[in-house]
């Protein structure tokens, strides 16, 4: 099963395993994505036109992805660690 909280179908009877990272863009390219995930270098995201990124729940263009951005990212280990979805994550709790 994808992640609670993802939206990444998967087929029946595919075996998925995914990874979920948090953190904070670095910078953007055509085919990488890097975020800090905190101490250390930043973890670089392989993405291509099938990645799915989103913004206040609205589908967006990478390049929209600005540094500074707070996301989280499913990657899926089987398929060469492609990166499936980048979702911007609200900069204050909701509520606040």
């Amino acid at each position: 099963m994808p992640p609670e909280g993802s939206d990444v179908p998967s087929p029946p009877g595919t075996a998925v395993v995914d990874a979920v990272y948090t953190g904070v863009v670095r910078s953007v390219g055509d085919t990488e994505v890097a975020i800090a995930l905190g101490e250390g270098p930043p973890l670089t995201l392989r993405v291509d036109p099938r990645t799915r990124v989103f913004r206040d729940g609205r589908n967006i263009a990478l390049r929209k992805l600005e540094p500074g951005d707070h996301v989280r990212a499913v990657v899926n280990l089987l398929d060469e660690e492609r990166t499936m979805e980048i979702s911007v994550l609200p900069s204050t709790p909701a509520g606040k």
